[in-house]
């Protein structure tokens, strides 16, 4: 599946089926950006991970097992070990960083088994995205706790506003300017 296709079933599946307030594609977390935030209506967040390909989500899957099982594996991604020790409470980072509430991983289908093999102990949620005739759905394997219960703030909110305004400016230069 079309990462970019995904990304927007998963936008509309969060909007429309969700009721989330709204969701943001590649927003940056620190030093992360995280593939899909999704804001509540609590004010709570939650981050969504895509993985389309087995070997992109075993390597994510190999930096969380390193964590959580303390085997010593090369990392491939300083940014993502520093993300999931974080998540996982194995380090506590700064508290000027925002974290969302709660983790999820949404997989296309073929993946989910490898997903909850090595996230069932864990904190972080888990989803599967597939096709069901023409049209696709997503469904909850696994449902993710928080990491906290603190609220968006307006810093955060300020910051997440800017980036759809941006997104939404490019847009529209693209469409009625073609650059």
């Amino acid at each position: 599946m079309n990462i970019n296709k995904a990304n927007s079933i998963i936008t509309n599946w969060l909007l429309f089926e969700k009721y989330y307030l709204g969701t943001v594609i590649e927003f940056n977390i620190g030093i992360c950006v995280a593939d899909i935030i999704g804001i509540k209506k609590s004010l709570y967040v939650s981050e969504f991970e895509l993985k389309v390909n087995r070997s992109d989500l075993l390597r994510e899957l190999r930096i969380i097992e390193s964590i959580t099982k303390g085997i010593k594996r090369k990392v491939y991604s300083s940014s993502k070990s520093y993300k999931h020790r974080k998540y996982l409470n194995k380090f506590l980072g700064s508290e000027l960083a925002f974290t969302p509430n709660e983790f999820s991983f949404i997989v296309t289908e073929g993946l989910e088994d490898i997903l909850i093999d090595y996230i069932k102990d864990t904190v972080y949620g888990a989803y599967l995205i597939k096709k069901e005739g023409g049209n696709y759905s997503i469904t909850e394997i696994k449902k993710p706790k928080k990491f906290h219960k603190k609220k968006m703030d307006g810093v955060n909110f300020q910051r997440l506003f800017r980036k759809v305004a941006i997104e939404n400016n490019d847009l529209r230069k693209k469409l009625y300017f073609n650059s």
